[in-house]
Order: C-alpha cells, then structure tokens, then sequence
C-alpha cells in the first residue's frame, strides 16, 4: 500500500473536517499581542462566543409580587468576563517541531494581560481591552487575557489541533470613533445616523447690554449597549479679532442629569458625565456677551455585546 504520509502530494489530502486543503492559506486570523494565528499557519476551523453571564442583583420584599431587579440600577445591564474559544489546525509539521511550536505560541499568548484580541471576521471591532480615557470610568483598566492553549496531535492528517481560549471584558468596542461616521461599518439594525457630534454656539448681545443666561439643547445617541463617558473637545473663543476692549468670554457649562460641568477648552472627560443607551439630552449654558463663541465636539467608541 502507497505509503501517504511520506508522499510528496500529502500537501492535496482534504481536510475533511475543516472542508480546505492544507496548502491553502488560512482564510480567517486572530491576533492578541504578538501572537497572530496567520504567521503561524493556523487555520481556524471553530470559534464559540458564548453570551456572558448577566450580574443579577435583585431584592425579594414581603407581601409583593416577585423580586425587584436592580440590574439596569446605572443604565445598562452588567455582565461577567465572557469567554471565546478557537479551534485551529496547523497542517503538515514534522513531529520534531511540535514541541517547539506549541511552547512558542503559548508563550506569546500567555504572555501578559494587557492586550487586544483582534478577529479579521469582525475587522470593526476588538476584544479584550478598553481603553481607560474612553470609557465608563477612568479608575478602571478592564484587561483581557488568553486562559489556556491546548495542542493535539493527529497524525493521521500530519496535522495539529489547537484550541485556544480567551477571558474577556463582556462589550466587543469599536476599532472607529462616532465621529467617523463610517458607511461601511455602519449597521442598519443597530446604528443611528448622526449629523454631526460639532456644535457652535454664538453667546451674543448686543454692546453694553448686561449679560443674560441662554441654554441650547443637544441630543446624543449612544448606540452601544453600555454606559460610557464621552471625550468633549470645547474651544472657547476669545474676544473678536481687532477688539481688545472686549473682555475674555464668561464660563460655559455642560448639563445632564442634574450635574452641571465647567467647560474647559481642549478635550478632556468629566466625572459622572456619561451617555446611557439610547437617547441622552446634554444643555451647553453660558451668558450672552459680544465675541462669546462656544465650540463643543464629542466622540467615544460604542460597545456591543
């Protein structure tokens, strides 16, 4: 009997649980940190995302119907870590490099917490790690991490088998600010189309009049599914060009929910401002004086489960 191990055509053999052929190149990759599946030659052949686990916080009173639910209690309901499994095959490698290839890529995986998981069958989005300037809080820096890497030999295919599992922050976060306003990224079941995240305002009245407080209304879609806090870029304009007699504009602040924030100029986040799911109102207020200008841009990274 042909010997079809050691055959040069070993290389065409199908893969029938995959349903490829071992020459080809991988179709689909993922990379955490230094480790990318494609430069090793794994192909993906499984991956299982599995819902997180909701964080139920509920209260059983006497004498009512039910429990009470306190898990929407910030605006958003709250998940464990979720986990991602991939399944890989690494066709046609020699049993003497098997010990080497798999102490390799465990030891780029494990490597440390601090990374990315980047799947090319979701190019708009990330797993893994949020960045701690754009989001809900800034006193927390949510890490993913690889939680264990198990290799199988299978011979009879010349083959490896690679399972590789992930422990993540629950919220996929977009690769693309709002204010990029993508088409292509853009999902007709879940997106929201948004003019404009730029606001100008003209605090004006007219000379020698004493100031007078004026409110303009902004309305904000955040279309993720978390709660986050927004970067705002505000430029306050100083006085009109040629008029140093003018004096420096008077403070701008920002409302939402009772809590007002003093403008700043350049971009910056301010504590307990956040946008919940939906629709959010924000007021920009300031005085009315000759000259006063005020800009206001906002941006952040939605979330998906």
């Amino acid at each position: 009997m042909k010997d079809l191990v050691n055959d040069q055509k070993v290389a065409h053999i199908p893969d029938l649980t995959n349903g490829r052929r071992a020459e080809r190149k991988p179709e689909h990759y993922i990379k955490f940190g230094d480790f990318n599946s494609f430069r090793f030659g794994l192909h993906m052949h499984a991956r299982e995302a599995i819902t997180p686990t909701e964080k139920e916080v509920t209260a059983s009173i006497p004498y009512r119907q039910g429990v009470v639910d306190f898990s929407n209690l910030f605006g958003a309901r709250m998940y464990n870590n979720r986990t991602i499994t991939y399944v890989f095959y690494c066709f046609d490698i020699a049993q003497t490099d098997v010990s080497l290839y798999q102490t390799t890529i465990e030891n780029l995986l494990m490597r440390g917490f601090d990374q990315e998981l980047h799947d090319s069958s979701e190019p708009q989005f990330h797993y893994a790690c949020i960045d701690k300037k754009a989001q809900f809080s800034a006193m927390f820096h949510y890490r993913g991490k690889c939680k264990e890497v198990i290799v199988e030999d299978d011979y009879a295919f010349r083959r490896l088998r690679v399972q590789i599992t992930f422990d993540l922050y629950p919220f996929k976060i977009s690769n693309h600010p709002e204010s990029m306003d993508l088409f292509d990224a853009f999902n007709f079941e879940l997106d929201a189309f948004q003019d404009d995240l730029r606001f100008d305002f003209a605090f004006e009245a007219n000379p020698g009049a004493e100031p007078e407080e004026t409110r303009h209304k902004i309305v904000l879609y955040n279309a993720g599914k978390n709660v986050l806090s927004p970067t705002v870029t505000a430029t306050l304009e100083p006085p009109l060009p040629g008029r140093p007699d003018l004096p420096m504009p008077m403070p701008a602040f920002l409302e939402k929910d009772g809590i007002e924030h003093r403008l700043i100029s350049g971009s910056h986040q301010y504590p307990r401002l956040y946008l919940r799911p939906g629709m959010n109102e924000i007021y920009v207020r300031g005085w009315s004086r000759l000259g006063s200008v005020v800009t206001v841009a906002f941006d952040w990274k939605k979330e998906w489960i």
